[in-house]
């Protein structure tokens, strides 16, 4: 898979993040720390984060999988989305019937 970027391609310093989307820990850096790092540091090209989906079961592979169908620049609103609703889709009953409702 392709990397995908976040912030300046050419910032002198790049984190990697290997995240799974069903993953509360990995949920809570991305609504809270990672937005912190976003206003710092990669939003004025310090700094860019190159995320790599690390899925460990199938509604996180299922998200992700939804996420690399949209467009290249709405990749990270999708993660955004999908992190911050984590509670309403990864442990409904029919995990591909909340995703398709949270990306309508």
């Amino acid at each position: 898979l392709q990397d995908r970027v976040l912030g300046n391609p050419d910032a002198p310093v790049t984190f990697y993040d290997y995240s799974s989307l069903s993953c509360p820990h990995c949920a809570k850096f991305h609504t809270t720390t990672l937005v912190q790092i976003r206003q710092h540091y990669i939003d004025n090209g310090q700094v860019k984060m190159v995320f790599r989906p690390f899925p460990l079961n199938e509604p996180a592979l299922l998200g992700e999988k939804i996420a690399r169908c949209v467009p290249q620049d709405q990749y990270f609103k999708i993660l955004d989305l999908l992190f911050t609703n984590q509670d309403k889709w990864v442990f409904a009953p029919n995990v591909r019937d909340a995703l398709r409702q949270m990306v309508k």
